[in-house]
């Protein structure tokens, strides 16, 4: 019998490499929904526990402000008491305890005016944002056009109805027969897969080259 050729039988690595590529791993759809499953439960996990870090940081931080006033009450009394027969020094330890006294207020109030302002502009924002998207539904009905990608155009508006409108009117209406699509081999190009756009690239786009981007997958709203 005679000897194998050298390498006879012997996998490379770059044949290894091919057969992978030429093979790739694919993945069932029940594995899909199964990975995005645990990528969201992920994100929500690490979202509590941030969450809960958050509380307790605040919690602990809060505690020890109670402290550092009881132990500031405390010294007040021992110096009251320290300084009692001494009207003059007793007076300039009340009127220092009274200044520090006021000082904390006027923070505290600050700090709550400033807490309370950013709640009354969330709450703002959010009750802008309703109402842009509820006039551009109702004026998307109106004008029959697209109401998904009017509420994103209403977005970049001052959320009046004239300004919407005036967006709308650059819209072509539902129902219109758009020309297909064209590559470059003259076929007509399928529907495919396509992405979420930014406000910035529907602020940049022309609304019929929106639609057209829409109707064709290139984006999906």
């Amino acid at each position: 019998m005679g000897e194998p050729n050298e390498g006879q039988g012997v996998v490379t690595s770059a044949e290894q490499t091919e057969t992978s590529e030429q093979n790739p791993e694919t993945f069932t759809k029940e594995q899909m929904v199964e990975a995005g499953r645990k990528a969201k439960s992920d994100v929500l996990a690490e979202f509590g526990r941030l969450k809960t870090s958050t509380e307790v940081a605040i919690k602990s931080a809060q505690a020890a402000q109670a402290r550092i006033e009881r132990m500031q009450e405390e010294q007040d009394e021992l110096d009251r008491a320290k300084y009692r027969d001494e009207p003059d020094k007793l007076s300039a330890i009340t009127e220092r305890i009274g200044r520090r006294n006021a000082e904390t207020k006027l923070a505290k109030a600050e700090q709550d005016l400033s807490e309370l302002g950013g709640r009354v502009e969330a709450a703002e924002r959010k009750e802008s944002e309703s109402t842009k998207e509820r006039n551009a539904r109702e004026i998307a009905t109106r004008l029959n056009v697209n109401p998904t990608l009017l509420a994103k155009l209403a977005k970049l508006t001052d959320g009046s109805l004239e300004a919407i409108e005036v967006e709308a009117n650059g819209l072509p209406r539902l129902g219109e027969t758009k020309p297909s699509l064209k590559t470059d081999d003259g076929k007509t190009s399928g529907v495919t897969s396509g992405k979420k756009p930014t406000l910035e690239e529907l602020q940049a786009s022309d609304p019929f080259e929106t639609q057209k981007k829409v109707d064709s997958g290139e984006w999906k709203l």
